[in-house]
């Protein structure tokens, strides 16, 4: 009998699996295993961190903007993206991000036209 890591329950685990644990810590569940896996892979330590890179869409989502696109207005929360205003991603602040669609975000990146059209939106 162990003491689970997490809930401090007690469960029977086999000496094989005792040995084959590699973090060293014992669970009495599947669910307190992830819930201890949760913690410690957060941030940097998970293995799939870009760097906090993606986080812009989180903090624009926080701020009472409202969420649809800039151009054409479509609110659809499934084609929205955020667009950088000055193309620099590591630029994070809220005054530098804006919702666009999946369309109007592609022609904003390959036509000049759309992109004078955006800043002309913008000072109105």
């Amino acid at each position: 009998m162990i003491e689970c890591f997490v809930c401090k329950k007690l469960a029977y685990k086999s000496l094989k699996d005792l040995r084959n644990s590699k973090s060293k810590k014992y669970f009495c569940s599947q669910t307190c295993g992830n819930v201890w896996i949760g913690k410690q892979q957060r941030a940097e330590n998970n293995p799939n961190w870009a760097g906090g890179t993606s986080s812009y869409k989180i903090l624009l989502k926080r701020t009472d903007s409202k969420r649809a696109c800039v151009l054409c207005g479509k609110d659809d929360h499934r084609i929205l993206c955020v667009h950088h205003v000055d193309k620099n991603r590591k630029n994070n602040k809220v005054q530098n991000l804006m919702w666009l669609c999946r369309n109007c975000h592609f022609l904003i990146h390959h036509y000049k036209k759309e992109l004078h059209r955006l800043f002309n939106k913008q000072k109105i």
